[in-house]
């Protein structure tokens, strides 16, 4: 993909924003306009306020806690396969399992 030719505008939002603190999104867009850029009003209000909230948060669901890494010994493994053929299987085992976290 050939690179583009002009200017980077995020970065002159970004330049343009660290000389003027407290510069307004309307502002920037004038300012600019000056210096012979042109960038829309929602340009600047994406550079100007996608740093400040987006960074560390996470969307989405949270998911499921890590897994601990499992220790068992070949001993433990043998017992616990008796287990799930004592009790019918590992879907069985599963919910034998859930009910008991309920419990806790």
């Amino acid at each position: 993909m050939p690179k583009r030719k002009g200017v980077n505008k995020s970065e002159k939002i970004r330049e343009y924003v660290k000389a003027n603190k407290k510069a307004t999104p309307k502002a920037v867009v004038e300012g600019l306009a000056k210096q012979g850029v042109k960038v829309s009003y929602a340009l600047v209000s994406n550079v100007l306020y996608r740093k400040k909230n987006s960074v560390g948060k996470k969307r989405g669901r949270p998911g499921r806690p890590p897994k601990a890494a499992a220790s068992l010994s070949a001993e433990d493994l043998v017992r616990l396969k008796d287990v799930v053929d004592q009790m019918g299987g590992v879907r069985a085992v599963r919910t034998g399992l859930d009910l008991l976290e309920q419990l806790q």
